[in-house]
């Protein structure tokens, strides 16, 4: 049997699409932003990115897609509001003066210019003198290493959704229409403080409420204190002070011994050290537990 052409088969279309809009269904296709709707977007644009800590182009990618995501929702094609959002986000970025660094400047922790790489002193995260530190070096340890980079990392993922859940909210008509129908005011479970709700299902207004309702009271074995924690901490102690008083104190005397008991297979006396042991040895609890297997079926005669 001769093979069909690709174009005959549905490769085509699979790979490169049919050529038609694609769109929210029962939405219309819009390909135009108004003037006055681009002018809103570009100013919520800007006080996105204004919030970058370590470049004007912190928020780029997350206005890009924010603004993008935002005009998708209200019926514009995926390319259409690919570019918009390009159009909106690069005459944001003009207006705050922003201008692409260089490959030196884009990393100015490693390089400087007309000179060797960085050569640093301390350690970056525990300010500990660099001992033997190789071209470049910036922590003492893996630990500090690590540690930096995962509150590095937290830091951006947190900053940067937030940027784009913006960007979404600014750009959307149906994204803000659904928030202002979902925020309701609400009473906070922990404070009493009173907020709007980004959702039905909210509770608390804010995260610090939310982990001081995890807490519950817990009672210091120490200097008998109460005090708030959350319970799967597993605390023991109030303080750090309570912790190391409570390590200088002698141990407690070790529990009484047993009673002297008899082997339930060989007869032999023996000092048991759990209250739930009733053979001498291993080879006693596996005979008597064999011989139970191999007993015979009990039948009650009452039952006959």
């Amino acid at each position: 049997m001769a093979k069909r052409a690709p174009h005959f088969n549905g490769y085509v279309a699979y790979r490169y699409g049919t050529g038609r809009p694609i769109t929210l269904a029962g939405q219309p296709r819009v390909d135009v932003v108004p003037p006055a709707r681009r002018d809103t977007i570009t100013s919520a644009t800007i006080t996105i990115l204004e919030g970058w800590r370590s470049s004007k182009f912190e928020f780029e990618g997350a206005c890009r897609h924010g603004v993008r995501a935002g005009l998708c929702l209200d019926g514009f094609s995926y390319h259409s509001a690919d570019a918009w959002s390009a159009k909106i986000v690069g005459e944001a970025l003009r207006r705050i003066g922003a201008s692409r660094p260089t490959w030196g400047e884009g990393q100015p922790e490693w390089t400087q210019y007309a000179y060797a790489p960085i050569e640093h002193v301390d350690c970056e995260r525990c300010g500990k003198p660099l001992t033997d530190a190789k071209a470049g070096q910036r922590f003492c340890s893996a630990v500090c290493y690590k540690a930096a980079a995962s509150l590095r990392h937290a830091r951006l993922r947190r900053v940067t959704d937030a940027a784009e859940r913006a960007a979404i909210a600014a750009a959307s008509l149906r994204a803000r229409r659904d928030a202002t129908r979902l925020h309701k005011t609400k009473v906070c479970e922990s404070c009493g403080n009173v907020f709007e709700g980004a959702n039905r299902h909210a509770r608390f207004c804010s995260l610090k409420c939310f982990g001081d309702s995890l807490r519950t009271p817990h009672t210091c074995i120490h200097c008998g204190a109460t005090f708030m924690a959350k319970a799967s901490k597993g605390r023991k102690y109030c303080s750090s002070a309570c912790s190391v008083e409570a390590r200088k104190q002698p141990p407690p005397p070790p529990p009484a011994p047993l009673a002297e008991r008899v082997c339930g297979w060989c007869g032999t006396t023996f000092q048991p050290a759990r209250k739930d042991k009733f053979f001498c040895t291993k080879n006693c609890a596996r005979n008597d537990r064999k011989k139970r297997k191999d007993a015979p079926a009990f039948i009650c005669e009452a039952a006959e």
